[in-house]
């Protein structure tokens, strides 16, 4: 559940509310996805948060990877089934004993703030997609219907993106030779 949350940003009530049958791993000329079309909202099944929330997301391979182990693990693998669940009964999980679990593992990597397990999930995962990505990609990734909403969870510390800015200029400018660019402001100079 861990990787789910710091890996795609899923909200609380999506990663309860995921089955088996939104998940696809085995299709081996289609990239593995997560469907979000389903959560968990005060105890109850519920639709996602907004038509937004809808989506599809495309998984990397680590997190295929290791949902396919996770199911190969789990006693309750039914298409139908809580992909996270009571490992004996198959019931919806108990997020207080996740969150337990969750501080006990801060605790033993030297953690010591405060940190929700799954919104500041969702914050850290937002954040590093918008280090790689589009801030539309990310918008649409996070299941927001404005990037304003999505910049409110995006912290990147200073980051600079260098990488992010040769991309984009050499995506721009890619057919224009820089001495032709030199030599036609230094034209414009001495005329």
């Amino acid at each position: 559940m861990f990787l789910v949350v710091y890996g795609l940003g899923l909200r609380r009530g999506e990663v309860l509310g995921l089955r088996w049958r939104a998940i696809r791993l085995a299709d081996p000329e289609q990239h593995p996805t997560i469907s979000v079309d389903a959560a968990i909202v005060r105890n109850r099944e519920a639709t996602p948060k907004s038509s937004t929330s809808r989506r599809t997301l495309v998984l990397d391979e680590f997190l295929a990877g290791e949902l396919f182990d996770h199911r190969g693990r789990s006693r309750y693998r039914g298409d139908g089934e809580r992909v996270f669940c009571h490992p004996q009964k198959g019931s919806p999980l108990d997020v207080k004993r996740y969150s337990d679990v969750f501080r006990v593992a801060l605790a033993k990597a030297g953690i010591d703030g405060y940190v929700r397990p799954f919104h500041d999930g969702r914050h850290s995962a937002i954040t590093n997609a918008a280090a790689v990505m589009s801030g539309l990609a990310v918008m649409k990734r996070a299941g927001h219907s404005a990037f304003s909403v999505t910049q409110k969870y995006i912290d990147l510390a200073g980051v600079e993106f260098a990488d992010e800015a040769e991309m984009a200029g050499s995506r721009a400018f890619a057919h224009v030779p820089r001495a032709k660019v030199q030599a036609t402001a230094e034209e414009q100079q001495g005329a």
